[in-house]
């Protein structure tokens, strides 16, 4: 809006009548922090399904500044998520028109389960201009995932008999690994009395199998 406001003076004594000595012009401009969420956290949760215990998986979102002016946002992780989910960027400021992609990993060290309808990050929006925390009605982003471990099954369980032998006579047993859970993993079978040379990440320098 703008305005125009008159300035009136006169002596202190109030000898002489007022007199006009000038004019103020007032504009100001009234503005509100928009912002949104893609997906929309009311209607799209951040589930990461099925992830196997103590590994990573990703989901992201994009805050976009619908706004005039820049925004500044904060991200907080319930407390109870803190232990498996990060952010890449949990506080930035936001340009108007423009969008930041959020990156949220997920690292599961123990079975859980979260339904994805619980809350599980929340939005906070400032105005740069004043730095005052803003009302918005962004509903928080509710995230759900269960983690669990792998499973495999070896067949016989308790291992291979060979029973009585004749000596120089050959006799073959075999036995079966079968992966029983949801994961693909690698395996590898070694004579303890010549093991193989293992990597820095603990696995055999030759490539395993995989099941």
């Amino acid at each position: 809006f703008s305005l125009g406001l008159q300035l009136n003076v006169r002596d202190a004594e109030g000898l002489n009548e007022w007199k006009e000595s000038g004019s103020v012009a007032v504009q100001a401009e009234t503005f509100a922090v928009e912002a949104r969420l893609d997906p929309e956290p009311g209607e799209t949760p951040l589930d990461f399904g099925t992830v196997l215990v103590n590994s990573s998986s990703t989901k992201t979102f994009d805050i976009v500044n619908c706004g005039r002016f820049t925004i500044r946002y904060n991200l907080a992780v319930r407390k109870a998520l803190r232990e498996l989910i990060s952010l890449d960027c949990p506080q930035e400021e936001i340009p108007k028109g423009e969008k930041r992609t959020i990156t949220v990993t997920c690292t599961p060290t123990r079975l859980l389960e979260v339904p994805p309808e619980r809350d599980g990050i929340m939005l906070q929006l400032f105005d740069t201009m004043s730095g005052d925390a803003v009302d918005h009605t962004i509903p928080p982003i509710r995230v759900g995932v269960t983690a669990v471990h792998n499973s495999f099954q070896v067949t016989p369980p308790r291992g291979l008999n060979f029973g009585p032998v004749e000596k120089g006579k050959k006799e073959i047993r075999s036995f079966a690994i079968r992966n029983t859970g949801i994961f693909p993993f690698e395996w590898s079978i070694f004579d303890f009395a010549d093991p193989p040379t293992l990597g820095e990440d603990g696995r055999p320098k030759e490539p395993p199998p995989t099941l």
